[in-house]
């Protein structure tokens, strides 16, 4: 099972939003709807995205930062190019000394990190924000037309969910 994955589950039970039957049930559906665990959980209302970005933090003790309320400085926007963001699925908030700090809805796990680390030459701190506030960053900051962010992420979560699938 992916690492990040484990982590929700064991969040979701830890913080008893959901418990190990519930979680067990919720991830054999998913399959087979061949979507996300997480992304079954949004799309069926079981949690929220509030509930689910609240466990993460708290299991992984990860600060949560609201990007909506934040103005991000443009130069920092033009060091990281759009395509090493939305692989790695975060949004630049500031940089101090020789540290980044990115916005995810995801914790990323340590190889990530590194990967981005040698990529643009920082240290990571990964805080954490709702997915639909990173999505308005990305339109926001990067200027993409809405649509054309959806049909990636649409794409992105296809491509996740059948290689997810494929695991198994």
């Amino acid at each position: 099972m992916d690492h990040t994955l484990r982590i929700l589950k064991d969040a979701l039970i830890d913080h008893n939003v959901l418990n190990t039957a519930q979680v067990q049930t919720y991830s054999k559906e998913a399959e087979k709807s061949a979507v996300l665990f997480k992304d079954y959980l949004l799309q069926n209302h079981i949690i929220t995205e509030r509930q689910l970005l609240i466990c993460l933090s708290q299991s992984q003790k990860i600060e949560i930062v609201e990007l909506k309320k934040l103005e991000i400085d443009a130069a920092l926007i033009q060091k990281v190019p759009v395509k090493i963001a939305y692989y790695y699925k975060f949004i630049p908030i500031k940089i101090e000394k020789d540290v980044i700090t990115v916005a995810s809805a995801i914790p990323s796990e340590v190889k990530l990190q590194d990967e981005i680390r040698v990529y643009l030459g920082l240290d990571v701190k990964v805080v954490l924000a709702l997915q639909s506030e990173v999505l308005d960053a990305f339109k926001r900051y990067y200027g993409f037309a809405s649509d054309t962010i959806e049909r990636i992420m649409e794409k992105e979560s296809y491509k996740q969910d059948f290689i997810a699938q494929s695991d198994h």
